[in-house]
């Protein structure tokens, strides 16, 4: 599901970035991770990207142990310490990454949050959302699975 604010279409690559997450991790994220990746995209003040983020917290306990299927939660506009203390205070597990400046969701979209892009293991993109659409995450949940009963 695409809008007038993003970036990408489907097939695009993803774009490729470093970040590191709110439990010191650096990470490279682009076209040979290897393995599907699902960005999140969110904002602490928006209550649809806090039911994106217990989506996020759900999916990651559905699929921790999975070697081939890696989310990354990037708030934007946020800092570490915002989001450490979110995390903890919520007790989510999910991966987080700050993003103070915009300059990751910036390759991604022009605004509007949550979204949520997932990636190929080739690193091209499979899907988007916008917004907390219930058909739209059940689609999601669709395609992750496919892709991962296919390896």
């Amino acid at each position: 599901m695409t809008d007038e604010f993003t970036r990408l279409i489907s097939g695009d690559d993803i774009p490729e970035f470093r970040v590191r997450t709110t439990d010191g991790q650096d990470l490279f994220i682009g076209l040979e991770s290897g393995r599907m990746i699902l960005l999140h995209f969110f904002i602490l003040s928006c209550p649809y990207c806090r039911k994106s983020l217990e989506r996020m917290e759900m999916l990651q306990e559905k699929y921790m142990r999975n070697t081939g299927f890696f989310i990354l939660s990037i708030g934007r506009e946020h800092t570490s310490k915002e989001l450490r203390a979110y995390r903890g205070a919520n007790r989510l597990k999910i991966c987080m990454a700050p993003d103070p400046d915009r300059s990751i969701y910036n390759n991604f979209a022009i605004k509007k949050v949550p979204r949520c892009y997932l990636f190929s293991k080739e690193g091209t993109l499979l899907f988007q959302i916008r917004g907390s659409d219930e058909y739209a995450f059940h689609e999601l949940l669709q395609i992750i699975q496919t892709e991962l009963d296919r390896d």
